[in-house]
């Protein structure tokens, strides 16, 4: 099993005052800095010797913390001895020049720092590591394969690109992935003594593949009365996943009934579900912070960058404190997110306004003896008008919104409606006192997600 081997390597910026001029800050205006690169290698060759990484053409970028990008260097080899920087709050980031979706032999390395603040006349020492941000995957065959089969080859595609390594018969490079849900496909042949052949095709698939994992493809096969037996399990790194391949891959909601938990296979998140109606809804508000295809959306903290002049897809976590509020909460996104493609996990969809309006008059007509608004919410978060009954199990909590900043949290909750050949905008539904859909709003305000069945 490869192990984890550390290399550091000091790379040193010192920001010092310029030479003084008359036409020049004054020195107390600037601040000194010394930033120190390290690399995390995941792999060790068997001779003991670990692979030596040359950064003369990594591309560091110094930015605010506000995201404003400050300075560059690319290649680091083009970065002066001596470089300044005012006074203020920033990050940093360093990674290598050769980042591609699949390749052998291309490790690509990323890595950030915390944000530092530098006051006037002060020298800090900024650490960054950069660490293999690839998946890593090998394709390994048995004693059996090898010496029964006349043929075997594997594929391994990243998904949301198409990008592809093929293995050939007896290859045993690891290849390097971007981080995006992977295909894997393995092909043996038998040839029989009449010159026929036995062909068979298994895949497999790894929804989350992590950075700094090497998965293992270990495939063994034997040959008994004339049928071709097949055992393929995936050895995640230093953890030991096993994926079992027959004639269908394994599906963790296969058995699933409307009111179990919904496993959402981009992230493993699960979802508590409940049937009202003829409908089948979430019963929390959605926490994914990609795609269903792995396109990951960007977290934005800062209120200054959220609003009013974001106009790209973005997420954040109330109050931006995602270990206290992500649990009954949910991320909060705003309607660029909506807009560029469907969020929902697969088998579930968006809720349009008709899917809500059908959600009320279930209520309605069912005779609930209170308010739409009163049986839907839950039985806490309600600081105004009261907590509801939950009688139907919808659950939903006062999550407010975010504009500039967080606010409502305890007085209402909007969620956002798919776009429809009607509402073609940013239009929600909404709770107050009451359950009502909601008029048209603005793309740049963060609401929560609720997903319903197909």
């Amino acid at each position: 099993m490869n192990t984890i081997k550390a290399i550091l390597l000091s790379l040193l910026f010192l920001a010092a005052a310029c030479q003084q001029q008359s036409e020049t800050p004054e020195p107390l205006d600037y601040g000194y800095l010394s930033l120190n690169l390290s690399l995390t290698i995941t792999s060790e060759p068997a001779n003991g010797r670990t692979l030596a990484v040359n950064t003369d053409d990594f591309r560091v970028t110094i930015f605010a913390a506000d995201g404003t990008e400050v300075m560059v260097f690319d290649p680091f080899s083009t970065a002066p001895a001596e470089v300044s920087l005012p006074t203020g709050e920033y990050y940093v980031e360093a990674h290598s020049n050769n980042m591609v979706d699949a390749a052998f032999e291309n490790p690509y390395y990323f890595g950030r720092s915390d944000n530092f603040t530098i006051d006037k006349e002060e020298l800090k020492s900024i650490d960054i590591e950069a660490e293999l941000a690839n998946t890593k995957v090998a394709i390994n065959y048995s004693a059996n394969v090898v010496n029964t089969f006349h043929s075997y080859t594997g594929t391994v595609t990243v998904a949301s690109s198409g990008a592809i390594l093929f293995y050939a018969q007896g290859e045993t490079r690891e290849g390097y992935f971007l981080t995006s849900p992977l295909d894997i496909e393995v092909n043996l042949s038998y040839t029989k003594l009449d010159g026929t052949t036995i062909d068979r095709t298994f895949t497999a698939s790894i929804a989350d593949p992590q950075p700094r994992t090497l998965y293992n493809i270990n495939v063994d096969a034997t040959l008994e009365d004339g049928k071709v037996v097949f055992n393929i399990t995936v050895d995640e790194g230093f953890d030991i996943v096993d994926i079992d391949l027959g004639d269908a891959a394994g599906n963790p909601n296969a058995n699933w009934t409307p009111g179990e938990e919904w496993i959402d296979e981009r992230d493993g998140e699960a979802y508590g579900t409940v049937e009202i109606g003829s409908q089948v809804w979430m019963n929390e508000n959605l926490r994914a912070v990609a795609y269903p295809d792995g396109e990951p959306i960007p977290e934005v903290q800062a209120d200054a960058v959220w609003w009013p002049s974001l106009n790209t897809p973005a997420y954040s976590w109330l109050y931006n404190d995602k270990a206290t509020y992500e649990r009954p909460y949910g991320a909060y996104y705003n309607y660029y997110v909506i807009e560029h493609k469907e969020l929902c996990p697969s088998g579930w969809h968006m809720p349009t306004m008709q899917d809500w309006e059908e959600l009320e008059s279930f209520v309605v007509n069912d005779g609930y003896p209170g308010s739409v608004g009163e049986a839907l919410k839950a039985t806490y978060s309600w600081a105004n008008d009261n907590n509801g009954t939950n009688a139907y199990g919808f659950s939903a909590v006062a999550a407010g919104a975010r504009w500039t900043v967080f606010d409502y949290v305890g007085e209402l909750t909007y969620w956002w409606v798919a776009p429809d050949t009607y509402y073609t905008g940013p239009y929600s539904s909404g709770i107050t006192a009451n359950f009502f859909p909601w008029g048209d709003y603005t793309y740049g305000v963060g609401l929560n997600v609720r997903c319903v069945k197909e």
